[in-house]
């Protein structure tokens, strides 16, 4: 691997690290608005083609159609940074050529371009109307590019192209002796030499890499919630002048005009949001019930229970809730009236509460009988907590309003 591919590739996965780090904002036009009221913003992966149009010191003359020759494809991560602001990771591929084919000069060249980039656009989001589905947008960045000047300078045999000025080729200069015995040649438009190992103009082995600082500008079409097609068309002003192999360091035919190298790449691109919606939780039949506040109210009721028990078994003994003797009694504490009578406790024993009779599982509680398992006409704390999970399981033997009676038959226990 070659050092210019590894700049290009340190450069790109240093890029695409910052767009992966940027996930974990929460700032995106293509994002979903969640629960809490925020936007999640997720990234865009787009795939694309389009042409390259070369600005150099080898044009294409006469003009061909640049479809023909210079394709390239592009690959490209974009992930929002806001509404109207978007982060872009893009790789592109492909060749550019040139034919030059004049009186004068005859030069041709195919160079393979890579190239990764790095932008922001801007996309007049805060200034069209709500619901649009056609956007414009421009972008600024900076790219790391390698390219690879060849030039097809002979035929499959090994004959050199010479350029006559009639319009032929001749496997023979115009000029030489014995040209009148040449043979006409025609171009097979393999780009078999490699331009920078050929040395035309003794610039040695310069390098083939460069920078350059893209502008784009172009339409967003939103096909879908999470699918857009882009039409666009990129400028990239390089760092170089070695694109096609000719300089401004050229001598005669291949002196150059003194500009650093441009091109343009036209295209065409879908796009696709990774977004993957939350599934909505399935609407329940008890979805509007607050069990929290059944929990709470059962809870009140057990304690006012308690309160009541202790203040009936103060009643009974002259005792307080508190456990004190009550103002209006004449009780006397039985520990104390034990110190001087101490047959009392053997006489009158531990303080007998009356049990409260159970209710059973007549009137409106009969329809519960089935779930007496040990036929005492009675449904225990067990027998009915095993029928109120079966329900919350999917059992459907009782309504959600007799699974309140039976809660409340519990209570009243």
């Amino acid at each position: 691997m070659t050092v210019k591919k590894i700049l290009l590739l340190i450069t790109s996965l240093f890029m695409l690290s910052i767009v992966l780090h940027a996930q974990q904002d929460t700032t995106s036009h293509s994002g979903e608005q969640e629960e809490d009221g925020h936007i999640r913003y997720m990234p865009t992966v787009g795939v694309g083609t389009g042409f390259f149009t070369f600005f150099g010191d080898v044009t294409n003359k006469p003009k061909v159609n640049p479809q023909v020759s210079n394709l390239g494809y592009t690959v490209t991560l974009s992930r929002n940074l806001s509404p109207s602001f978007e982060l872009h990771l893009n790789f592109l591929s492909g060749y550019i050529t040139g034919n030059e084919r004049t009186v004068d000069r005859n030069l041709n060249f195919k160079s393979q371009i890579f190239l990764g980039a790095a932008s922001v656009s801007y996309n007049f989001e805060k200034l069209l109307k709500p619901n649009h589905i056609i956007n414009p947008f421009i972008s600024v960045g900076v790219a790391g590019f390698s390219f690879s000047p060849k030039g097809d300078l002979k035929d499959a045999k090994g004959n050199t192209y010479n350029y006559w000025k009639d319009g032929s080729i001749r496997n023979v200069p115009e000029n030489s002796p014995g040209a009148e015995n040449s043979i006409i040649l025609t171009r097979d438009y393999n780009y078999e030499t490699d331009l920078r190992k050929a040395n035309l103009d003794s610039l040695g082995k310069y390098s083939e890499f460069a920078f350059s600082f893209p502008v784009e500008v172009g339409i967003n079409f939103q096909i879908s919630k999470r699918a857009n097609m882009k039409l666009s068309s990129t400028f990239y002003y390089t760092t170089t002048d070695l694109i096609d192999n000719v300089s401004s360091k050229g001598k005669g035919l291949r002196h150059g005009n003194g500009m650093n190298d441009m091109f343009l790449f036209s295209a065409a691109s879908f796009h696709f949001n990774l977004y993957h919606p939350r599934k909505e939780k399935e609407k329940s039949i008890y979805d509007d019930v607050d069990f929290y506040a059944i929990d709470r109210e059962t809870a009140q009721e057990e304690a006012l229970a308690r309160k009541e028990d202790k203040e009936h078994i103060g009643n009974i003994t002259g005792e307080t809730a508190e456990g004190g003797i009550a103002s209006d009694t004449i009780a006397v504490d039985r520990d104390k009236a034990a110190k001087f009578y101490p047959g009392m406790k053997d006489l009158f024993g531990p303080v007998a509460v009356p049990e409260t009779p159970k209710p059973g599982l007549t009137g409106k509680y009969e329809k519960f009988k089935k779930l007496d398992t040990n036929n005492d006409n009675h449904l225990s704390v067990e027998e009915v907590t095993q029928q109120i999970d079966r329900f919350f399981e999917g059992d459907k033997s009782y309504t959600i309003e007799e699974i309140y009676e039976l809660i409340d038959y519990m209570f009243e226990q």
